[in-house]
């Protein structure tokens, strides 16, 4: 009989960088309510590299502090 087969832990890439404290991330959903912008205006912002992302699967993930640096960046 074989044993079992151990668990191999990778660490932690040194370019992991956890969220700031008060930092968090949001759903598109979440951005979409707070900003009162349609779907497609915040797609073409994320094309167009305007508001950074992440995609895992089919979600959408952005950043709190970068929501609101996008916003301070944009005023007129």
């Amino acid at each position: 009989m074989k044993p079992p087969k151990q668990a191999v832990r990778t660490p932690i890439p040194d370019r992991y960088m956890p969220l700031p404290p008060g930092d968090r991330w949001l759903l598109k959903e979440e951005v979409l309510s707070m900003l009162y912008m349609s779907d497609r205006t915040l797609q073409r912002w994320r094309s167009e590299g305007i508001i950074p992302y992440s995609k895992i699967g089919n979600k959408i993930w952005y950043r709190l502090s970068d929501v609101e640096k996008t916003l301070v960046s944009r005023m007129v």
